[in-house]
């Protein structure tokens, strides 16, 4: 709602405050004309942002400090990452245009209530961006770019997404947040000067077509104050072969020309820099971990400031107030400096640039909190010289704290005199730091006297800017404001250095890449069709070990989640096989528990039938494998039984709210129960392994006056599940023994355990280790990780069936049809290691070598040995001249011929075995025991 407000003075005009301005003048009849932010500080607590203290602690390789535990401070959200999206199209003439949004930025406007910066108006041409988050139960960057498209834009997409530079933070000193460029080709809009307006407005939100020339200008100019807008219109420049000018010519110093020498290494490839980062022998520095511990003290660099907001109009009506955060450091503002250097080399003087290893807590804190996506982000972070601006305000003073700072980081002699070339926000949506950017030529040949604080220098590198800027597409630099730097310097020596080659763009592994990142999670997407479901879904969520556990099995373990087409599908599991089946369930909210269950089996992996004569070699006598006793198989097995058990059965229904599980299953909820005789969550898990393990009831539960009120759940239940799951075992157990032709190929290519005591150990370290795995998925891990087991290893099991069938059969063509599976079941495997080492290779989504390298390995499988395979199953699944009818038909359209299916009902046995279960549990306490619960006269 926009009220008067009379006693405030009026806003200049909309041309008079852009008179000289590129950008066109507001419309004024356009109601979204802001001219303007008021803001004043609050007194309310910060509504989106808060700061948390760490202590951090630098060790040697011998884990000793190196100085006392220092308190950093680091601004957490509850939404983390972005997209920072180049939405472009082609005018009439082919000039590439790019998008830029001019939005409210109260952060900006704040910076007169914080320190003496002057006034500003709040408003800052951006950008597109958007927190990635799990919208309609999945995260996927393909679905916040859409949102970005039509909420913000106002445009429509004609192409693919594609990477556009590697993920980078933004503010590394004070922020986890990482951005991730990303572009994508729209139609250009038909509105007047290539303007357009969003469909959705909760504030001022103005679209204009820019082309990359005219970012750069706007940036140099002053006009324009959006870091990442200038970034991405350089590499949306390289990306068209596009050469940018700007205002800075770079002119050898004779005395600033050095030789290369053993002490500088110049850094060609990612693969150089992490050969040389490999070694902690051979860092500069002592400092080899950095550790964080959530700390009581406080830190006074950094905090969030709570302000209240209002827009002001053309005509000087003001909105009503709003809240806005603001994350104010000490010193508010940031020196860059675009340090270099001339090297001589065989074709003359060289440009070069001094980077740095530096020790960013941050990094480390950033581990500890949930992401959208899983990246690999170190500690010890390649970057630029960069410094805090503590009372400097003054050009020239801006100036010599760059000079400074680089003798000091570096501790090399600056040779040229510093030149102030721009400034800009590094993330103006919550962060008031301005950062500006120093040009200095330096002598890396000179010591300086000046030293570098301990977090602030490892070592030290020379890199071209062509490099460093290779490195940031790759992902190995994580500093986009050093990116931004070798871009410019790059093209103040355009008659020097060649545009960077786009030859990679064009690349099928590039656009594989591409489709599998941006996505998003096959799990999620299958799991939210239906509303009901989602909603559970997203109830579940909520609690950080589900969102843990469904990303491990999805991105490692390869889970796939599938409807049901055979009617026995929905009857077979096997913990080794994480191939979840979708129930067609009466209540579309159930499958939500099933899976819960069911990952909680896949995380903790299972017990194989077979025993191990040592470590990777199974045991044989007279050439054939040795089963497992039952009792062992039991005991590895019950644990895990019981752990998914508290897990679906307990911990989600108090996730959920016990009254809608009773609900939806008609039945008190097991942890409902245990509540009720005085369980609480912690216990929960305790009470039923001791059940399970003791096939009795405990002491406590017998004796308690409310056992009648809860005995359907405590029978009908928990006895239940240990007489079924032992049943279930045993099922599971001769299935496995009768098929070890399939085990070998399961043993040799998915995590099995042949010994009971090197289960449970497993069992109770892989617990610990989920909470502490990281949340977010990385689609090209859960890709790698999904075509390993589905077209690899459930393809190998497969053939290893039909292999199994032919031979009982002996039809003639049978011999020369087994050598074949043979062959390529041995090459599945192969290629299941190969899958694997891939697999252990990624960390993160960017365009860099190791992920460009698994790409294209999976290209290769997925075209090659998996087709082959794929074709195999389908022929010899109804090869009439080599099977049986009945083994036809056995296979028909089932997909994991392998799986046994486990019976769904109970029978009379087991109500039977039940009911004396509950009667020894009373016996054993001196007690009478209850009427049977089953009433085996009606079965």
């Amino acid at each position: 709602m926009i009220t008067q407000s009379p006693s405030h003075e009026q806003p200049e005009s909309a041309g008079q405050h852009l008179s000289h301005s590129p950008f066109e003048p507001y419309l004024e009849n356009d109601p979204r004309n802001v001219v303007r932010l008021l803001i004043e500080p609050s007194d309310a607590s910060a509504h989106f942002a808060q700061t948390e203290s760490f202590d951090v602690s630098f060790l040697d390789r011998n884990g000793e400090l190196l100085q006392p535990i220092v308190t950093y401070a680091v601004e957490y959200r509850a939404q983390q990452d972005v997209v920072d999206l180049v939405a472009f199209s082609r005018s009439e003439d082919g000039t590439p245009l790019m998008a830029l949004q001019q939005c409210l930025k109260p952060p900006v406007a704040a910076r007169s209530q914080i320190s003496d910066l002057g006034e500003e108006s709040g408003l800052e041409w951006n950008l597109p961006g958007a927190y990635i988050r799990h919208e309609k139960g999945e995260f996927s960057i393909d679905s916040t770019i859409d949102s970005i498209l039509a909420n913000k834009l106002g445009v429509e997409r004609i192409g693919s997404t594609s990477i556009l530079g590697g993920m980078h933070i933004p503010s590394v000193g004070s922020s986890t947040e990482a951005a991730y460029p990303r572009i994508v080709e729209v139609k250009l809009p038909t509105h007047r000067d290539r303007v357009s307006y969003g469909e959705k407005f909760l504030q001022l939100n103005r679209v204009k077509f820019f082309s990359p020339q005219e970012v750069v200008d706007l940036y140099f100019s002053g006009e324009l104050r959006d870091i990442r807008s200038v970034l991405s219109a350089f590499a949306f420049a390289a990306r068209e072969g596009l050469q940018l000018k700007v205002p800075l010519s770079l002119t050898k110093s004779s005395k600033a020309e050095i030789d290369t020498s053993d002490s500088i290494l110049p850094i060609r490839s990612a693969q150089d820099l992490r050969s040389r980062l490999r070694e902690p022998s051979e860092l500069v520095s002592a400092v080899q971990r950095v550790e964080v511990t959530p700390s009581e003290r406080s830190s006074s660099f950094l905090g969030v400031q709570s302000f209240m907001v209002r827009n002001v109009t053309l005509g000087g009506e003001t909105s009503q107030a709003y809240p806005a955060d603001v994350l104010v450091r000490k010193g508010v503002d940031s020196v860059d400096v675009a340090a270099h250097c001339f090297v001589n080399g065989k074709s003359g003087a060289e440009l070069f640039m001094p980077v740095k290893v530096g020790v960013r807590p941050s990094m480390a804190v950033r581990e500890r909190a949930p992401h959208p996506i899983q990246s690999s982000v170190s500690a010890f972070h390649l970057e630029g010289g960069a410094e805090s601006l503590e009372g400097e305000r003054t050009r020239s003073e801006i100036e010599e704290r760059a000079r400074s700072g680089i003798e000091e980081e570096f501790g090399i002699a600056v040779a040229g005199t510093p030149r102030y070339l721009g400034r800009g926000y590094p993330s103006a949506g919550t962060n008031a730091e301005c950062a500006h950017l120093v040009s200095v030529e330096v002598n890396p040949s000179i010591p300086s006297t000046a030293k570098a604080n301990i977090d602030e220098t490892v070592d030290k590198f020379l890199v071209t800017p062509s490099d460093i800027i290779s490195l940031w597409n790759q992902g190995v630099c994580r500093d986009g404001r050093l990116a931004l730097s070798a871009y410019i310097l790059q093209a103040a020596q355009a008659d020097r250095v060649r545009p960077p080659s786009v030859e990679v763009i064009r690349n099928p592994d590039v656009d594989l890449l591409n489709e599998i990142v941006h996505h998003g999670s096959e799990a999620r997407r299958m799991l939210s069709a239906h509303p009901e479901s989602l909603r559970v879904l997203n109830a579940f969520d909520r609690n950080p070990l589900f969102r843990k556990m469904l990303a491990y099995s999805e991105d490692e373990l390869g889970m796939v989640i599938d409807t049901c087409t055979h009617p026995e599908q929905r009857f077979v599991f096997d913990g080794l096989i994480p191939h979840f089946f979708l129930p067609e369930l009466s209540d579309p909210r159930k499958p939500g528990f099933h899976l819960g269950h069911d990952i909680r089996h896949y995380v903790l992996k299972g017990m194989g039938t077979f025993q191990e004569e040592s470590p990777g070699k199974l045991l044989r006598i007279d050439g054939k494998l040795v089963p497992l006793d039952f009792e062992d198989y039991y005991l590895g097995n019950s644990g895990n039984e019981c752990d998914a058990v508290n897990f679906s059965d307990v911990l989600l229904p108090s996730v959920l709210g016990y009254e809608e599980c009773q609900e939806i299953f008609g039945a008190l909820p097991i942890g409902k129960a245990l509540e009720m005789l005085g369980v609480d969550g912690g216990m929960a898990r305790k009470v039923i392994f001791q059940v399970e393990q003791e096939g009795r009831l405990p002491s406590f539960i017998v004796n308690h006056p409310a056992y009648d009120e809860v005995r359907s759940v405590l029978v009908g239940r928990l006895l239940r599940y240990n007489t079924l799951d032992r049943h279930h075992l045993k099922m599971m157990y001769e299935s496995g023994v009768n098929q070890p032709e399939v085990f070998e190929v399961l043993y040799r290519t998915r995590p099995v355990f042949c010994d009971a005591a090197a289960h449970i150990k497993n069992f109770e370290e892989t617990i610990r280790k989920m909470e502490d795995y990281p949340e977010g998925g990385n689609p090209l891990r859960a890709r790698l990780a999904r075509t390993k087991l589905t077209q690899i290893d459930e393809q190998a099991m497969t053939l290893r069936v039909y292999g199994r069938q032919i031979r009982e059969t002996a039809k003639p063509g049978a011999q020369e049809a087994l050598r074949y599976i043979d062959t390529l079941v041995e090459d599945l495997i192969d290629s299941s290691q190969t899958l694997a080492e891939a697999h252990r290779s990624i960390g993160d989504i960017d365009l860099s070598e190791a992920n460009l390298r698994a790409v294209r390995t999976l290209r290769g499988i997925e075209g090659g040995v998996a087709l082959r395979a794929r074709e195999a199953c389908d022929q010899f699944s109804r090869d009439t001249n080599l099977l049986t009818p009945a083994a036809i038909a056995w296979n028909r359209n089932r997909p994991l011929p392998f799986l046994r299916p486990l019976p769904f009902g109970i029978s009379r046995e087991l109500k039977d075995q039940i009911n004396r279960t509950e009667r020894r549990s009373f016996i054993l306490e001196g007690k009478t025991p209850p009427a049977p619960f089953y009433d085996l006269d009606k079965d």
